[in-house]
Protein backbone atom coordinates (compact mmCIF):
# COMPACT_ATOMS: atom_id res chain seq x y z
CA UNK A 1 0.00 0.00 0.00
CA UNK A 2 2.43 2.39 1.14
CA UNK A 3 4.47 1.65 -1.94
CA UNK A 4 1.50 2.68 -3.99
CA UNK A 5 1.07 5.89 -2.38
CA UNK A 6 4.77 6.88 -2.81
CA UNK A 7 4.37 5.88 -6.94
CA UNK A 8 1.24 8.12 -7.32
CA UNK A 9 2.38 11.09 -4.93
CA UNK A 10 5.69 10.82 -7.54
CA UNK A 11 3.97 10.89 -10.71
CA UNK A 12 1.37 13.96 -8.94
CA UNK A 13 4.87 15.56 -7.60
CA UNK A 14 6.64 15.44 -10.97
CA UNK A 15 2.99 16.77 -12.96
CA UNK A 16 2.84 19.73 -10.25
CA UNK A 17 6.68 20.70 -10.76
CA UNK A 18 6.52 20.83 -14.60
CA UNK A 19 3.47 23.08 -14.40
CA UNK A 20 4.84 25.72 -11.39
CA UNK A 21 8.17 25.81 -13.83
CA UNK A 22 6.07 26.73 -17.01
CA UNK A 23 3.99 29.21 -15.08
CA UNK A 24 7.59 30.93 -13.61
CA UNK A 25 8.62 31.10 -17.37
CA UNK A 26 4.99 32.53 -18.90
CA UNK A 27 5.30 35.04 -16.12
CA UNK A 28 9.24 35.60 -17.22
CA UNK A 29 8.28 35.98 -20.57
CA UNK A 30 11.30 33.41 -21.20
CA UNK A 31 12.14 29.68 -20.56
CA UNK A 32 15.12 29.21 -17.79
CA UNK A 33 18.32 28.81 -19.54
CA UNK A 34 18.90 25.48 -17.39
CA UNK A 35 15.34 24.64 -16.99
CA UNK A 36 16.66 20.70 -15.92
CA UNK A 37 18.66 21.71 -12.99
CA UNK A 38 15.80 24.00 -11.46
CA UNK A 39 13.22 20.94 -12.42
CA UNK A 40 15.85 18.81 -10.59
CA UNK A 41 16.03 20.66 -7.58
CA UNK A 42 12.23 21.76 -6.93
CA UNK A 43 11.08 18.31 -7.58
CA UNK A 44 14.05 16.75 -5.21
CA UNK A 45 13.11 19.33 -2.48
CA UNK A 46 9.56 18.48 -3.06
CA UNK A 47 10.08 14.79 -2.80
CA UNK A 48 11.72 14.75 0.25
CA UNK A 49 9.46 16.77 2.28
CA UNK A 50 6.57 14.84 0.53
CA UNK A 51 8.27 11.31 1.23
CA UNK A 52 9.16 12.05 4.65
CA UNK A 53 5.47 13.01 5.58
CA UNK A 54 3.97 9.75 4.21
CA UNK A 55 6.64 7.90 6.13
CA UNK A 56 5.64 9.87 8.89
CA UNK A 57 2.32 9.58 8.86
CA UNK A 58 1.13 6.34 6.74
CA UNK A 59 1.63 2.93 8.67
CA UNK A 60 3.85 0.96 7.16
CA UNK A 61 2.50 -2.67 6.69
CA UNK A 62 3.15 -5.12 9.52
CA UNK A 63 5.75 -8.35 8.66
CA UNK A 64 5.28 -10.92 10.91
CA UNK A 65 8.91 -13.13 11.26
CA UNK A 66 9.14 -16.62 11.84
CA UNK A 67 10.02 -17.43 15.17
CA UNK A 68 13.90 -17.85 15.57
CA UNK A 69 15.29 -21.15 16.00
CA UNK A 70 16.46 -20.91 19.37
CA UNK A 71 12.58 -19.88 20.46
CA UNK A 72 11.63 -23.36 18.28
CA UNK A 73 11.15 -26.97 20.94
CA UNK A 74 13.90 -29.13 19.49
CA UNK A 75 13.10 -31.64 16.95
CA UNK A 76 11.87 -35.19 18.34
CA UNK A 77 14.60 -37.92 18.04
CA UNK A 78 13.98 -40.44 15.31
CA UNK A 79 14.70 -44.26 15.40
CA UNK A 80 15.53 -44.47 19.16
Amino acid sequence: MQSLIFVLVGVALYLMTDRLIEALERRRGARFEYRSVIFFLLILMFSLVTFQLIERFVPAPVVEEPPAASDSPPPPSVGR
